[in-house]
């Protein structure tokens, strides 16, 4: 039933504004900051992970449905949507922060985790020394260690 209603929502599970304050407090900006939103829904993570670090906010989000509401609030230019990320080409070493909260899933035909996908894809844009932050639960996080 758990499967079923992930499915039924995209697999789309913003993550708290609570959660997102924590990441911030551990966060120490350097300027410029350029960070992504891979998966970024609705936008709420991105914004307010870019105002608490004065950074410029880029996202990409799949569903036609969230696009709308994530193009709303960036800038012209820095929302790519509706697309798919993993099917996007990106420069490396384009992004000081990566924020990563994508779906939970099998990949299917044995392909592995979603997951692992989209580290594997965000990694190579990050610039020297740049952060990614893998927003997954707790029991997904400690199968991909």
């Amino acid at each position: 039933m758990a499967r079923l209603m992930a499915d039924a929502k995209g697999g789309y599970y913003p993550a708290h504004p609570d959660a997102v304050a924590m990441i911030l407090e551990r966060l120490t900006p350097t300027a410029p900051c350029y960070i992504v939103d891979p998966c970024a829904g609705l936008g709420a993570a991105l914004m307010q992970l870019a105002q608490g670090l004065s950074a410029i906010p880029y996202g990409v989000e799949l569903s036609e449905d969230r696009a709308a509401a994530l193009m709303s609030l960036l800038p012209e230019g820095n929302a790519l949507a509706p697309a798919d990320f993993l099917r996007s080409t990106v420069s490396a070493g384009s992004f000081s922060f990566v924020w990563l909260n994508p779906p939970y899933a099998d990949a299917g035909d044995g392909l592995g985790r979603v997951e692992s996908h989209f580290i594997e894809a965000t990694v190579p844009i990050l610039t020297e020394r740049g952060v990614l932050a893998l927003c997954c639960p707790e029991r997904v996080g400690h199968g991909m260690m």
